[in-house]
């Protein structure tokens, strides 16, 4: 014989299942999130790696293009929170050039990543940002990135800054070189 009592009394968890069940749940996402915010900064600085080497092959294919006429001297690209701010130089002096002496890299740039780009020491380009926040030079905090082209007669050296960021490039370059061999 049953009683009616015992079926009132299974309608629904005990208090100690429930916490059981939420502890796993803790546990669980204790374990994803580290490796997630870890995801998510690996794909963060890939990001700013790539669009910095996309500039580099930018100004490299506009140097070397007949359609554009890149004049010598220092481009300086500087990747922050807001865009990206370029700054042109002429020869070892540190002169800043004028409007007319980086026409076509400007041209050159538009037709490579589209929009409108203005070289001026002001923001370039507002879309292409800086995605992470840590880049360090000598291991002070850093919240910008610089690329800085060498022109010298329609060849272009290109290094990185800061010292995080050009080492991390480095690595990101060497396994995309050993990936296709």
């Amino acid at each position: 014989m049953r009683r009616q009592g015992n079926r009132e009394q299974n309608r629904g968890f005990t208090f100690i299942e429930l916490v059981f069940v939420l502890a796993i749940l803790v546990i669980l996402i204790g374990i994803t999130a580290p490796r997630y915010i870890k995801f998510l900064e690996q794909a963060q600085m890939s990001a700013d790696v790539s669009n910095m080497s996309d500039l580099a092959t930018a100004v490299k294919v506009a140097t070397v293009d007949a359609d554009y006429n890149v004049k010598e001297g220092r481009y300086i690209f500087t990747l922050e929170n807001t865009g990206i701010i370029i700054e042109a130089y002429q020869g070892t002096t540190q002169l800043h050039m004028r409007p007319s002496d980086t026409a076509d890299l400007k041209k050159g740039l538009e037709s490579f990543f589209g929009g409108t780009w203005e070289i001026d020491g002001k923001t370039a380009n507002p879309i292409i940002k800086l995605r992470y926040k840590k880049w360090t030079d000598e291991n002070k905090p850093s919240q910008k990135v610089q690329l800085i082209c060498e022109v010298d007669s329609r060849k272009v050296s290109a290094s990185y800054s800061p010292d995080s960021f050009a080492q991390y490039a480095a690595e990101a370059k060497t396994k995309k070189d050993d990936s296709r061999s």
